[in-house]
């Protein structure tokens, strides 16, 4: 609903909430899928900067798990945000 409202920093607060919730289950994954989706709606807000320590975590969880992969995308991601940052 947050979304559909364009509440974006409500809305990275609650897929924060729900990454912490996923963490206390021991459910990796969806906490990192969390993670960034938290990242995607708070760079819309008025706090984009928040972003890159978002997608950290996900990165973090996603090469506890081996998923190697996953992690080099939200990386590449992070790299990306920080070049556009730098061009502003």
């Amino acid at each position: 609903n947050y979304k559909l409202a364009k509440a974006w920093a409500e809305a990275a607060e609650c897929y924060v909430a729900l990454a912490d919730c996923n963490l206390k289950l021991d459910s990796k994954h969806d906490a990192a899928t969390a993670f960034v989706e938290a990242s995607k709606a708070v760079s819309k807000s008025s706090k984009p900067a928040l972003a890159p320590g978002y997608l950290q975590q996900a990165v973090a969880l996603y090469t506890d798990m081996g998923r190697l992969n996953m992690a080099a995308r939200q990386l590449r991601e992070i790299a990306e945000m920080a070049e556009k940052a730098e061009n502003k």
